[in-house]
């Protein structure tokens, strides 16, 4: 293909060289899912897809199914640490109480019952609905705008 343009591949540039480097597309507010690098929204016809200075590539269909990966696995561990804290202010409060601070023991186990009210709330959305997008939604005529 001789018309087209040779680029550096922008894997094997140092900080300097990337500054100058004129990214394919229009540079988005997303992130990379894979690397956390800001993505470039590149429109070929009527295809969309984002691209990372460090090379990943993702459809919008792979895009919003890693960002629905990473938000469940967020809210998992969200709701074990929340259930973590409960049973960390229930130990506290109980020491508390064995020496006669019912204040402070009270406070703790209040506390608690807040974490767990809080997880309870978390486990609840989880068991709502799936986060993955469904790819009939995604008919190249109703293909959200990201401007």
């Amino acid at each position: 293909m001789p018309d087209e343009e040779i680029r550096p591949d922008p894997v094997e540039m140092n900080r300097s060289m990337l500054k100058n480097y004129d990214m394919p597309g229009k540079r988005t507010v997303l992130i990379c899912p894979e690397c956390g690098g800001p993505l470039w929204e590149i429109r070929r016809h009527n295809l969309i897809s984002f691209q990372c200075h460090v090379g990943h590539t993702l459809s919008l269909e792979s895009f919003l199914e890693e960002q629905a990966e990473e938000i469940e696995l967020s809210l998992w561990k969200t709701l074990r640490t929340l259930k973590d804290r409960a049973e960390i202010f229930r130990q506290i409060a109980a020491e508390r109480s064995q020496q006669d601070d019912s204040v402070a023991a009270q406070q703790l186990e209040m506390q608690a019952e807040n974490a767990l009210r809080r997880a309870e709330l978390l486990r609840h959305a989880l068991q709502v609905g799936e986060l993955k997008p469904d790819p009939e939604s995604l008919a190249p005529d109703q293909t959200p705008d990201l401007d």
